[in-house]
């Protein structure tokens, strides 16, 4: 707190309070004891709720106005008790004002403090939550590489197949250029080797 305010609200009250003795003003005086009588009402008549606001502001201040009400009523001198009475009155304000202020401002930290933390827990739950249910799977590339490259049984089937057409081919060329010896023979068999393998292994359609 700046110490020039500081020392303002230290010394007004009772400036305010001497100036208000020095006029000995009669109406002022009742209007004081008026309003001395109207805060003992207001505070009987909020005595039984059971309100936040009530029961930890204003019942304890309404307190305080009607003990100093009390207390200063013990002065005879009009003047002065009402002088004395608005003097400490404002004191009492000024520091339950300032009581309230830095009261207010811990209460919003803290709560602001318990909603970041309530958020940071509800965003790393929410992460791990994704962590769990998400399972690792290869690269889209890799899963396409691997289709291209993975031979199915039916082109096994039609790669043997054209394998053995190939050998029955072979084999029927070699034949007709060598109609006689054991070359025609081995030819021979390998062509009905060849021919068999592709008919087994060609696929049905």
């Amino acid at each position: 707190m700046n110490p020039v305010f500081a020392l303002v609200l230290l010394v007004l009250p009772v400036v305010i309070g001497g100036i208000i003795t020095a006029l000995d003003n009669a109406r002022f005086d009742e209007g004081v004891e008026k309003i001395d009588q109207r805060i003992e009402l207001l505070r009987s008549n909020i005595a039984g709720r059971k309100n936040v606001l009530y029961r930890f502001v204003l019942s304890p201040t309404l307190r305080v106005l009607t003990s100093i009400g009390e207390l200063t009523g013990k002065i005879e001198q009009p003047a002065l008790r009402s002088g004395v009475r608005v003097a400490v009155t404002l004191y009492f304000v000024t520091v339950w004002a300032i009581l309230l202020f830095y009261v207010t401002i811990v209460l919003l930290a803290i709560l602001l403090f318990i909603a970041v933390a309530l958020a940071i827990l509800w965003i790393i739950a929410k992460v791990a939550e994704s962590d769990g249910s998400t399972t690792p799977s290869a690269p889209a590339s890799a899963l396409r590489t691997q289709s291209i490259w993975r031979e199915t049984d039916q082109e096994r089937n039609e790669r043997e197949y054209r394998e053995g057409q190939l050998a029955g081919s072979k084999a029927t060329f070699l034949g007709e250029m060598f109609h006689t010896g054991p070359g025609a023979t081995q030819h021979s068999a390998a062509y009905n080797l060849g021919f068999e393998n592709g008919v087994k292994n060609h696929p049905k359609r």
